[in-house]
């Protein structure tokens, strides 16, 4: 028992590790760098449904509510925005925390699925790209391009760690 808690330490000690060691080889953005745009939406404006709406779309194909059935265990309410095949989640915390765009709906500073990886390299000067992932870090979020062997991007995601 007390050899597992120490391997399990150890683990996350070393994961910590190679996770500040992908940071610091591509670098690092702060919110003051750059703007992180879903849609023309910056991600670190305050949530307001009016203005999200106006700026990432009218129409998503459904929407919930923290008052709905998605965890109601924080103090703030979630809004989840589905656009087809896409996810925008929301908080009146601290806005978007949560982004996974599978098709061409949405974008992130104007690339989107089925564009060229070139766009997004050429779109960040800070990144660092692992085996069919660009990854960009702002201000402890990160920011993926996902793409296959043709160099089309296929999935984006960005998250904010809660």
């Amino acid at each position: 028992m007390k050899y597992n808690l120490l391997l399990i330490l150890v683990l996350f000690s070393f994961s910590q590790m190679s996770c500040q060691l992908v940071i610091q080889q591509g670098g690092s953005y702060d919110m003051n760098e750059i703007d992180i745009l879903l849609n023309n939406y910056n991600v670190n404006t305050p949530y307001q449904r009016d203005i999200f709406l106006s700026k990432v779309g009218n129409n998503p194909t459904e929407y919930k509510s923290s008052n709905s059935e998605i965890l109601k265990e924080y103090d703030y309410n979630i809004y989840m925005y589905l656009y087809g095949a896409s996810r925008v989640i929301v908080n009146d915390e601290w806005g978007v925390s949560d982004v996974q765009i599978n098709d061409n709906r949405l974008s992130i500073n104007g690339i989107t699925v089925g564009d060229s990886i070139d766009k997004a390299k050429n779109a960040f000067a800070k990144k660092t790209n692992e085996n069919g992932r660009l990854v960009i870090w702002y201000a402890g979020s990160e920011l993926s391009f996902y793409y296959n062997s043709s160099n089309k991007i296929t999935r984006i995601t960005f998250i904010v760690p809660t």
